[in-house]
């Protein structure tokens, strides 16, 4: 075996793996609050004040070292005037999505909020069934 085959190999182990897809979401949580944080003007003290936290802690979790529970995520996007959503998706699917307006009306028949752009975009929210080849890349 090439030493390239044993590479790939070893990158399909690890995508296999639960812990790739926890450090995945932990490190793309991180990320996200980062953007805001900055989007926002808010140093990591502020941060950590708005959320009932310690700077340390607030380091941690924005280096993706910090074991989140739900709460905590939703504390730290509802600091940041956000809201927390979470997906469940198919093995080998792709979700596509997108960023919304914050203009919400509601649905005729039912309690239920419908997004609605404030200009035309093109919408898409399915599932995108990708061959093993280009779920691995």
């Amino acid at each position: 075996m090439t030493n390239l085959k044993k590479s790939l190999s070893w990158l399909k182990d690890v995508r296999n793996s639960d812990q790739y897809w926890i450090e995945s979401a932990k490190s793309g949580f991180a990320v996200e609050i980062e953007k805001l944080l900055k989007r926002a003007g808010l140093n990591k003290s502020q941060f950590a004040h708005k959320i009932n936290a310690s700077s340390p802690y607030v380091t941690k979790m924005l280096r993706g070292d910090a074991n989140l529970t739900i709460e905590t995520m939703v504390k730290a996007a509802r600091a940041l005037d956000c809201d927390l959503h979470l997906h469940i998706a198919p093995r080998n699917h792709r979700v596509l999505m997108r960023e919304y307006t914050n203009k919400t009306t509601k649905a005729s028949s039912s309690n239920i909020s419908t997004i609605v752009p404030s200009k035309p975009i093109p919408y898409f929210r399915k599932w995108e069934k990708v061959s093993a080849a280009t779920a691995n890349s």
